[in-house]
């Protein structure tokens, strides 16, 4: 059985449909990416997941649940966190209290503290700046305390929407470099990506989503994988 699993998901706005007929699945342990450009409803599919956005047909089923229509915090108590686009974590708190905020939901409030020393070990920059305001960190900063924040829950799957968006190559390569390691540590991740090379190549799997949402590939990710198709499509754009 699969950790995350979509089967015929239709998502729509009033007339307009964002995505049709999606199906894709998620195994525990896997790094799973899903890319595509701008547009194409990667975005309305990671809303879907976390309950923002209810489908209009289709199923979304976690362990086996079906949790399609839940309000986000029942998902976010079954596993599920998300690092959304644009990070968007809490300016005017300080760096542990974003951390503690991650940690609301979770039912062994005992654990938050080793938790947290546990991400000021893994993430070096928010120890050195545990009471600095989070507003003030630069991008790259703000994205190591997103992911944190998120880790805080110790949830089953990490679903992250774009996480190198607005970053500069070096951060994104620092990026992609921790979501390898944790992977490596056993974190089961879903990524969302417009950088389809470096998506492509840290991933077990991956999928291509073109317009609407259908899924064109679904392929081996890795270092060695075979990405000139994918460079082809998206040469033009700029996205590789």
């Amino acid at each position: 059985m699969s950790l995350l699993e979509l089967k015929g998901v239709r998502i729509a706005y009033g007339q307009a449909v964002a995505v049709q007929d999606l199906s894709l699945h998620l195994d525990k342990g896997e790094f799973v990416s899903l890319i595509g450009h701008n547009g194409v409803g990667k975005s309305s599919t990671v809303k879907a997941i976390a309950g923002l956005v209810k489908p209009a047909s289709g199923t979304i089923s976690f362990e086996g649940e079906e949790i399609q229509g839940k309000d986000p915090g029942a998902i976010l108590r079954k596993g599920i966190a998300v690092v959304p686009e644009g990070r968007r974590i809490f300016t005017r708190l300080t760096v542990k209290e974003n951390l503690t905020v991650g940690a609301t939901v979770r039912k062994d409030r005992s654990g938050t503290e080793t938790s947290y020393e546990e991400m000021i070990e893994r993430f070096p920059v928010l120890g050195k700046y545990a009471q600095r305001m989070a507003g003030l960190l630069s991008g790259g900063e703000q994205q190591q305390l997103a992911i944190a924040r998120a880790l805080m829950s110790t949830p089953q799957l990490l679903l992250l929407d774009e996480p190198s968006l607005g970053l500069a190559p070096q951060i994104v390569d620092q990026v992609f470099d921790l979501l390898g390691q944790l992977r490596d540590q056993g974190t089961t991740i879903f990524l969302i990506e417009q950088n389809a090379a470096q998506a492509i190549r840290a991933s077990d799997r991956y999928y291509v989503m073109r317009t609407g949402g259908i899924i064109q590939v679904e392929a081996q990710g890795g270092e060695n994988a075979d990405i000139s198709q994918i460079e082809a499509d998206y040469l033009h754009f700029g996205k590789v």
